[in-house]
């Protein structure tokens, strides 16, 4: 939505949820109960980029029970190699309304594009989808009404 300032940004950093070497586990492969068999496994995928920085190996091996192909393991290990390597984040950020605040709970799920100019984000646009919104009135100090936005991060699923 247009119009308002920043008042406020924050992350919370969680290096636990992310990885630095990723396998995906698929469907068992036997078909008879009588017999021990284990489950389908990609190969391992590192975050090059991560393990050359100094990050340290995070092993995570992510469950897709259903997957009876190999390759789709794979792929889905090279996925999250790619895309949730090192720590993940989850952004919130206070804004102050303008004049004609367009936000409401029906923006859940919207996508929210930011703005951010300072020591650690020089001059970087951010677009977010809006998963939680917080809304504090308008006070007697400022007479300006807040919203706290919480914003989608890069999440894996539960292995």
């Amino acid at each position: 939505k247009s119009g308002g300032d920043i008042l406020e940004w924050s992350e919370e950093v969680d290096a636990l949820r992310g990885a630095t070497r990723w396998r995906a586990q698929g469907a068992t492969s036997g078909a008879d109960a009588t017999t021990t068999s284990a489950p389908l496994m990609s190969t391992p995928h590192e975050a090059t980029a991560h393990l050359a920085a100094g990050w340290p190996r995070i092993d995570r091996t992510l469950a897709y029970s259903t997957v009876s192909e190999t390759q789709t393991l794979e792929d889905y290990a090279a996925f999250w190699a790619a895309r949730a390597a090192g720590a993940l984040r989850v952004d919130q950020v206070t804004v102050t309304f303008g004049t004609n605040p367009s936000l409401t709970p029906n923006n859940l799920g919207d996508a929210a594009r930011f703005y951010l100019d300072n020591p650690w984000h020089r001059g970087v646009w951010r677009t977010r989808r809006i998963i939680g919104i917080g809304i504090t009135p308008t006070s007697r100090q400022d007479g300006k009404e807040e919203a706290k936005l919480v914003l989608e991060g890069q999440e894996v699923p539960g292995a």
